[in-house]
């Protein structure tokens, strides 16, 4: 789509049809002409330089030249709801990661509206996934819904809830697939759909297939190129595609820890370069301290060059971070019954991990069966020690009553 400008079009004009082309997917050149146009004509046109701030980020991923129009938006109008908003998005990239100016920006945004739909899905997203409160993300997912509810980053925010803190899979999806059929080309929607499949274990190849249809639609999206490498990597073990994947999505987003940490993962596991793998575990958690995953994977690094100490401590990190992570639970239980032979210990563990796991799922039991058998294998063991040792005894002594009895011959 190109537009011939007729010679009576008001920057209000251009910049909504900037905009029209930029949410139908159109060509992100002539959506920029457009802009550029509307602000040779008034360079402090609000509307126009928040819409570029939003092609920049969103079609070309250009978090830099975003955030220069978007400071140039709100240094012509403070208060522009639009620009507030537009802003705190972007500071809620992981480019940025800001997130407690977002956070100010978006209850700047619904001061001035109170109903503005972008500014509640946004921070009801920021606070489900920064703060872990769920119960004030979901009212403000509510909120955002009850005022439209058609309005595409909501839903897909809200599956995100269904299927990463309730685990309600069948209910993200349900989501996802409204959200894509009033958007075909939602990208980030695309991608979650990929996860909740993967999550599911139940059809890998459609689960990639999502990731790919991501990738057609924005070759830039980092998130789902870094979930195409995880999956290349942990169910279909092409492990020079995974890297691939890992490396193109953390030259989009190099801070990203959840890719760090799982390419860290397969670094030590395929390529045996323990090295590595540590820095890379390292910057994952230099991003996020509390990333649970990165912790357990770099705890078992630990375990696995035997500094059992170092492993327990990541542990403790990570249940101090999520104290209702159960993997997190079971994996150190293992490492205090296999590698430091604390088995109360180790029980105690497994006990709070059955108390916090509501999907009562058989990891936690299947972890207690295999400390029972550690402790049983430990005590067999103990107990073949104490016989090679009295057997070595009696050799001792056997020798020594040889030899007093050769010398007194």
């Amino acid at each position: 789509l190109q537009y011939c400008e007729g010679g009576g079009e008001s920057p209000d004009d251009l910049s909504r049809l900037a905009a029209s082309i930029n949410s139908g997917y159109g060509s992100v050149a002539e959506a920029k002409r457009l802009l550029d146009l509307s602000l040779s004509m008034d360079p402090t046109h609000v509307g126009s330089l928040t819409q570029y701030a939003v092609v920049a980020h969103g079609r070309e991923h250009d978090v830099d030249l975003a955030e220069r129009m978007i400071k140039r938006a709100l240094d012509a109008d403070p208060s522009d709801p639009e620009a507030l908003c537009c802003y705190g998005g972007l500071l809620m990239d992981d480019a940025r990661k800001e997130y407690n100016r977002a956070e100010e920006l978006f209850k700047a945004t619904l001061r001035v509206d109170p109903q503005h739909v972008s500014a509640l899905s946004l921070y009801g997203l920021l606070v489900q996934e920064v703060r872990q409160d769920y119960k004030k993300a979901r009212a403000l997912y509510d909120v955002a819904h009850f005022l439209d509810p058609q309005h595409t980053d909501t839903l897909s925010h809200y599956g995100t809830f269904l299927g990463r803190v309730q685990q309600d899979f069948e209910g993200a999806m349900q989501l996802y697939d409204r959200v894509l059929s009033l958007d075909p080309y939602h990208a980030n929607t695309m991608c979650n759909y990929g996860l909740v499949l993967q999550a599911q274990g139940k059809d890998m190849h459609r689960a990639l297939s999502c990731f790919e249809r991501a990738l057609r639609i924005d070759p830039l999206h980092a998130p789902s190129l870094g979930f195409k490498g995880l999956i290349l990597h942990t169910s279909f073990r092409n492990f020079n595609a995974a890297e691939e994947a890992y490396q193109k999505s953390l030259a989009l987003a190099p801070s990203d820890g959840v890719v760090l940490s799982n390419y860290a993962h397969m670094i030590h596991e395929v390529r045996k370069n323990e090295t590595g793998a540590e820095a890379l575990f390292k910057a994952s958690l230099d991003s996020n301290p509390g990333h649970v995953s990165a912790l357990c994977s770099y705890a078992q690094l630990k375990e696995y060059r035997s500094d059992y100490e170092g492993s327990q401590q990541l542990y403790l990190r990570a249940i101090s971070a999520d104290p209702t992570h159960v993997g997190a639970l079971c994996d150190y239980a293992l490492l205090l019954a296999g590698r430091m032979k604390r088995f109360d210990q180790a029980m105690e563990v497994l006990e709070r991990a059955s108390q916090v796991d509501k999907t009562k799922g058989g990891e936690v039991q299947g972890t207690v069966q295999q400390v029972k058998q550690l402790k049983q294998a430990e005590a067999a063991a103990s107990k073949a020690r104490g016989v090679s040792a009295a057997r070595k005894e009696l050799e001792r002594r056997r020798l020594l009553r040889l030899s007093h009895a050769a010398q007194g011959e």
